[in-house]
């Protein structure tokens, strides 16, 4: 997805925020990491949200917890802080993000705990996948 500027002149960002969201019309903000994220940019494109912004977090360990706070800060209008992950709640970064930052009420999206991570059905993983897109944007 990078440029190849990027790739030549860029450096690792720990913590990308949006980059087009309007900090003053954010109502909520939405933190994941990986490539779930291109998941959830793609349907709030097709719905024109402008109210939501989309945090990754690409470095989970250490936890870059200033730069969260910067991010938090710059959303002064924000009321909602959702944690989104594709894995299930007992696993993923979910955890790890509620004993290491706790400056916001995070609200979890995703799916509910699970045995495994794999659903064993590529149908049923693709619409538990589903389910959690739309959450974010209820």
């Amino acid at each position: 997805i990078s440029s190849l500027e990027e790739l030549a002149e860029g450096q690792f960002r720990e913590v990308i925020t949006d980059p087009i969201a309007d900090a003053n019309k954010v109502k909520r903000v939405v933190f994941c990491s990986g490539r779930f994220y291109y998941d959830l940019y793609a349907e709030r494109e097709k719905l024109g949200r402008d109210d939501i912004a989309l945090v990754r977090i690409e470095q989970l360990f250490p936890l870059p917890v200033e730069q969260l706070k910067e991010v938090v800060a710059k959303y002064i209008n924000a009321t909602d802080f959702v944690w989104a992950q594709e894995e299930p709640k007992n696993m993923g970064a979910y955890g790890y993000i509620l004993m290491n930052f706790d400056l916001v009420k995070w609200r979890y999206v995703g799916t509910p705990a699970y045995a495994a991570p794999a659903s064993g059905s590529h149908t049923r993983d693709r619409k538990r996948h589903n389910e959690v897109i739309a959450k974010v944007f209820e």
